[in-house]
């Protein structure tokens, strides 16, 4: 994308002991919308999203959230468990978006 990008775990067999981070840098300050695709409240406890030291079950970004960032935000994201399917590979799927 020209102004984001979508990132999700590189395989489907999934440690909870792995952390999966990643920096977004954009040139200055402005709002960028964080978006996830996990749509099961039951189990969304299982995959936390940590932004900017905040932490977050990962359907809280379900609709997408709006943040005020100043010219870069990180955000991990970890299971709670292990898994080897391609389902909850799929679950950590999340779209990063400057906003003009």
């Amino acid at each position: 994308m020209t102004t984001g990008v979508t990132v999700y775990p590189a395989s489907h067999l999934i440690s909870k002991d792995d952390i999966y981070e990643m920096t977004y840098v954009k040139n200055g300050p402005g709002m960028i919308l964080v978006e996830t695709y996990f749509n099961n409240s039951k189990n969304a406890h299982r995959i936390k999203v940590e932004l900017n030291n905040e932490l977050f079950n990962i359907d809280e970004f379900l609709e997408g959230k709006f943040i005020q960032a100043g010219s870069e935000i990180n955000i991990k994201m970890y299971y709670e468990r292990d898994y080897d399917a391609a389902s909850w590979q799929k679950a950590g799927k999340i779209t990063v978006k400057e906003i003009d």
